[in-house]
Formats: structure tokens, sequence, C-alpha cells
């Protein structure tokens, strides 16, 4: 009874201990209603003087909201709208720029500007309007070969093709300015420089080889063959001991070989008969002329085919081998390789194009009313050749076979005047015209320092030649 007592005596000790404290907490708690102001009043932070290098590096120094006495922050200003911090939107993405590309493309066998345009994602319209650009436009399929180059520019922005420049080659480009479905074109070429070669050897095995040892190329050799076959055999008649001397052009770009230009004169002694050539143009148009200004042309080539062995020769009695009888021969067969072209050996036109029993595949080409020449055993014509064409001198015109009564491949080749067969090897060919004497005194301000020129590049002693 007494424990109970006390225990009652103890709480109501502590109940009037805690009343002033309900009591000041009552009074002092903010209301719902009506702003309540918080002020906040100033301390003083004392900062803690211990050395710097004590304290923990990784622990950032804290900062302290600076408020003045004076200010109060009410909970509605906390809440307020204009306050409230909404996510920025995100800014909206620019289109993607394009930079200038360039695209080096090499044409392949079987390359077509449409095939290279769609490997490159091009559309038609740029197509069209190279095409559509004019002569440059139209040839470009026909001039595109394996080897050559295409630039091709697709414009800054929009990555479309504006430009387009065909390497024709070291010396000629086309470009293609291309612009809403046309295009403007510009042929570029650079400057050539040329230089004057000479060159000049003696012939110990063939033309050919002893060209090649002279440092000469094999087109200039073929060409310089070309200006005295008319009077010169070359299939049998050049011997050990004969000598050539060449005068030609040499051609550069920036400072390269870029291959070889004209000749300008050129010498070849065969047996001891010295032959002379001067380029020279007249009236517009070049040809090679002798001292005298005498055209080294004549109406008609000695051969049909350069280089060729002679197999046969023009004969009232030869043994045929097909046949096998004795019979005439009134022709020249010049054994060679199927496929060696044949070149026309004056100017005129088809008279006959067909395939005929002993001859073959043959061509009859008609020169004047007077000559005709004869192409027999033909392997095959040249494309697109018909009756009534029109050929030049030196054009191909067919190759060599061995169809009809041929027992090799080779050329069969008949001279006829007036349709009476003659040796195409020994018959004297009629002359071309001479330089008009208007003309002499230009022709020898130009042949005088050539032929100079060529006296000073004398032909070498063989041993065993006096």
């Amino acid at each position: 009874m007494k424990s109970l007592y006390n225990k009652i005596i103890l709480l109501l000790f502590l109940a009037f201990l805690l009343a002033p404290l309900a009591f000041w907490q009552i009074t002092n708690f903010p209301t719902k209603t009506g702003p309540v102001e918080i002020t906040i009043e100033p301390k003083t932070i004392t900062a803690i003087e211990e050395p710097a290098e004590e304290l923990p590096a990784l622990i950032p120094p804290i900062i302290e909201p600076t408020v003045t006495p004076e200010e109060t922050i009410t909970l509605e200003e906390l809440a307020s709208p204009e306050e409230t911090v909404t996510p920025e939107e995100p800014a909206q993405a620019e289109p993607a720029f394009i930079e200038e590309r360039w695209v080096i493309h090499e044409v392949k066998p079987g390359d077509t500007l449409s095939t290279i345009f769609s490997s490159q994602e091009i559309g038609t319209t740029a197509l069209y309007a190279v095409i559509n650009s004019g002569k440059e436009g139209k040839q470009i399929e026909r001039t595109l070969k394996p080897g050559q180059k295409l630039l091709l520019r697709f414009k800054e922005g929009t990555g479309e093709l504006d430009l387009l420049i065909h390497e024709v080659n070291l010396v000629k480009s086309v470009q293609f300015d291309i612009n809403a479905g046309s295009a403007i074109t510009t042929v570029l070429e650079k400057d050539v420089e040329k230089r004057i070669v000479t060159a000049s050897g003696t012939i110990t095995s063939s033309l050919f080889l002893d060209g090649q040892k002279a440092g000469l190329s094999d087109r200039t050799i073929v060409e310089m063959a070309g200006l005295f076959n008319f009077d010169i055999d070359f299939a049998r008649g050049i011997q050990p001991g004969d000598y050539f001397s060449v005068i030609y052009e040499a051609k550069y770009i920036d400072g390269d070989f870029f291959g070889n230009g004209s000749i300008l004169a050129a010498e070849f002694i065969n047996t001891g008969k010295s032959f002379r050539v001067v380029r020279f143009e007249r009236d517009g148009a070049v040809d090679y002329y002798n001292e005298k200004g005498q055209s080294r042309k004549k109406t008609f080539t000695r051969t049909p085919v350069n280089f060729a062995r002679i197999s046969s020769k023009f004969t009232k009695s030869r043994y045929h081998p097909v046949l096998k009888r004795w019979r005439s021969h009134k022709g020249v067969d010049y054994a060679a390789k199927t496929g060696t072209p044949v070149l026309a050996t004056g100017n005129g036109s088809v008279k006959i194009i067909q395939k005929q029993r002993g001859y073959g595949k043959v061509i009859y080409l008609q020169h004047g009313k007077k000559y005709t020449t004869v192409y027999a055993h033909l392997s095959r014509f040249k494309s697109g050749l018909k009756k009534g064409h029109k050929v030049k001198q030196g054009e191909v015109i067919g190759y060599v076979g061995s169809t009809g009564l041929a027992t090799g491949p080779h050329l069969h080749y008949e001279f006829r005047i007036n349709d009476k067969h003659v040796d195409p090897l020994s018959h004297k060919l009629p002359a071309a015209d001479p330089i008009k004497d208007d003309k002499m005194a230009q022709f020898k301000k130009v042949a005088a320092p050539l032929l100079q020129q060529l006296d000073q590049l004398k032909a070498p002693v063989i041993a065993g030649q006096p």
C-alpha cells in the first residue's frame, strides 16, 4: 500500500515539471492558416585551426548559405510556382552537313558511264546532263578506255555530283560542270614540250631489232619503214650493212617523257643506195619529199603486209602445192601469222568483197579506171567494210589467213593494169605530184638544216666492209 502511494506521488511530481513545457509548445506551434515566418539567427562559425595536411583530402569544403538577419522566407515563397524548375526541352537536331568529296575511278574493261555512275549512286539526271552536253558528252562512251581515270566531285551540303573530269590521255582532259540538270563542257590540254632527237644504226639482223638497239620505239620504226616502202622492199630487200638515221620529235609534259612525235627527216642506205626524205607541209597537208622536192609517195606501195616474208614470187610456171600441178603464179605470196593486218596499197574503192573457192575470202580494190589490186586467202575482212566503200593507201582492209586453196597462212597479192597481171615487185610505179615551183623556196628553207643534220649522222664503219 505504501509502495503504491509512493508511485502516485512520483507521477504527480513529473506532471508538475512537464506542464510548463507543454503549454509553451502549444502557444508557439504554427497554425495551418496564414503565412508562417521563419527567422534565422545569424551565427558565427569558427574555423578549426588545424594543420591542412591533417584534414581528409577527399572531403569537399562546406559552403554555408549567407542570410542576413532581416531576411525572412515564407513557406509560400518556398513553394512559389515562379521558382519551380522545369526540365529544358531538347534542342531540335540540325540536318547533317555533307562536306565536298572527291572520288577517283579508274576505268576497267566493260565499264560504261552508266555503270560507273550507278556504282557511285549517281542519278540519271546527272548522267543525261553529261551525255547531252555536246560533242564531247556524246563521245564519252566511245572514248572510255581501260586505264583512264574519271574524277568525280560531290558538292557540299547535298552530296550531288557537280563536276566530272575525264582524263582522255596525259595531254587531254574533258571537264563537265553539272548544275540543275545540264552540263557545260570544257576541253583542257596540257602544254607539250617537243625536243629534237636523233638516232642511227646499222642493220645486222632486222630493222626491228636494230632499230630498238638504237633507242627507237616500235611505232617510230614502223613509221620510218613506211617512209621508204615505195622504194625499198623491207620483206626481202634489206641486207646486213644497210644503214638508217632518223631525226624525230620527243614529247614531254612537265619535264616527263610522254611519247615520240613526228619524224622530221630520215635516211636509209640500202645496198649502197641512199634514200632521204624530209617532212614538209604543203597546202595544209603534211607529206615527205626527197631532196629534189619529189614526193616519196607513189600511187601504190610495193607491199601490202609490213615485215612479211615472201614465200612465192610472180612467175609464169610454178608447181601448185594444193592442185599438185604446174601453173602460172600471177601474184606474190607473203607468209605471215594469221591475223596480221593487210593494207591497201593505194587509194581506191572496194569492187569485190566475198568468199571464192580458190581465193577464199578475197577483196578486189579498184584504183581509177586502169588499176586493180587483189588480196586473197584472208581470215576475215575489216569490220564494216562493204562493196563500194572508199579506202586510203595504208588503210587496214583485212587480215592474213588461209581460206580457199592454201596450205598455210599467207596473203596472195595481185597487181593488174587494165585487167592484165604484172609483177608487183618489179613494175615501175607512177609517182605522186612533186612540190610546185611557188613552194620550192619554202621547202628548201625547211629541208636544208635537216639534211645537214643527216650528213652529221654518219654510218659507222662495219668490219669487213670498205
